[in-house]
C-alpha cells in the first residue's frame, strides 16, 4: 500500500468517523453494512440489472420491507455527501460513498481491514428498473440464503462469511458488549452457529449441509481465516453491477483536492 493510499483513507475516515461515533444509538452499525448489502444484491445475473447503485432513490426499492429501516440513515448520508463534505468527495457517487462509509465501519467494528481497497466510479442508478428489485435480495429465513448468494457469483465459504451480516449487532460476545457499546466483527457468530441452545439466524441453513458447517467450524476456530474470507467477499459484494475493470483505486481521490501537488511531493 502507497502512503498516498494510506492518506486517502486517512482523508475518508475524517469524514465519517464522528458521525459514526456521535449517532451509535440512532443508527447502529450493522445499518451502513445493510444499505450496501441490500442494494448490492438486487443485482440479477441474467439481465445485469440492479447491484450497488443506490437505488433508494426510487419508491419501490426504499419502502421494500428490507430497507424501509434505513431510509433515515440514507437520506442522511445523502445530505451529508451534497451540503457538507467538500469538493473531493463530489466526484464520489452516492453507492460509492455508502460504501466508503460501509468499509469505514468493517475496521472501527474490529473485521478485516479493506480501506486499502476502496474504489470509486459506480454508476448510480438512474430508474427504478436499472435499481432492480427487493424481491432479489435474500431472505435468512425461506432456507435459500445460500442458492440465492450462489446464483450471484459467490463461492460457499463466501455465503457463510457474508452471512455474519444478518447476525450482526444481535449475536454479540457477553464478555465484549460489557465492556464496550460498538459492536464487533468476530467470529463469535460462528461459535453460536455451533451451539445447539441458541436460535442465531441462519442456523438451520448453515449447519445443516456438511460442506457448509464445515466451514462455520473452521470460522469458530479462526478468526483470521473468517477476515479473510469476508473482507474478499464483502468487496465483490460491493461492486455487483459495476464493471470492476472501470473503478478507481482511492489513492486517486484527492487528485481535485486545492493541495493535492503538495500531498504528492511530500508523500
Amino acid at each position: 500500500m502507497s502512503r498516498l493510499n494510506e492518506v486517502c483513507q486517512q482523508y475518508l475516515a475524517h469524514s465519517f468517523r464522528p458521525y459514526l461515533y456521535k449517532n451509535t444509538e440512532r443508527f447502529p452499525w450493522h445499518n451502513y453494512l445493510k444499505i450496501v448489502y441490500n442494494d448490492a444484491l438486487t443485482f440479477d445475473p441474467a439481465t445485469k440489472r440492479g447491484g450497488n447503485k443506490a437505488g433508494y432513490k426510487f419508491r419501490t426499492l426504499a419502502r421494500a420491507p428490507q430497507n424501509k429501516h434505513l431510509q433515515h440513515l440514507v437520506n442522511e448520508l445523502a445530505y451529508a455527501k451534497q451540503f457538507e463534505e467538500d469538493i473531493v468527495i463530489d466526484k464520489l457517487s452516492l453507492s460509492d460513498y455508502f460504501t466508503s462509509a460501509a468499509f469505514f465501519v468493517i475496521r472501527e467494528a474490529e473485521g478485516p481491514n479493506i480501506l486499502d481497497d476502496i474504489s470509486y466510479g459506480r454508476v448510480d442508478a438512474k430508474s427504478e428498473a436499472e435499481a432492480g428489485s427487493a424481491s432479489l435480495i435474500p431472505s435468512a429465513f425461506d432456507g435459500k440464503y445460500t442458492s440465492t448468494l450462489k446464483s450471484k457469483g459467490f463461492e460457499n465459504d463466501e455465503v457463510v462469511a457474508l452471512a455474519a451480516i444478518e447476525a450482526f449487532g444481535c449475536a454479540w460476545d457477553p464478555k465484549k458488549k460489557d465492556t464496550s457499546k460498538y459492536p464487533k466483527l468476530d467470529n463469535y457468530y460462528f461459535k453460536q452457529l455451533l451451539n445447539p441452545s441458541s436460535d442465531v439466524v441462519l442456523q438451520a441453513e448453515l449447519t445443516g449441509d456438511a460442506e457448509l458447517k464445515a466451514i462455520v467450524e473452521k470460522f469458530a476456530q479462526d478468526e483470521k481465516a473468517y477476515h479473510a474470507t469476508f473482507g474478499k467477499a464483502f468487496i465483490k459484494l460491493s461492486n455487483l453491477g459495476s464493471n470492476e475493470e472501470e473503478l478507481i483505486n482511492v489513492e486517486n481521490l484527492l487528485i481535485d483536492h486545492p493541495y493535492y501537488k503538495f500531498i504528492t511531493q511530500y508523500y
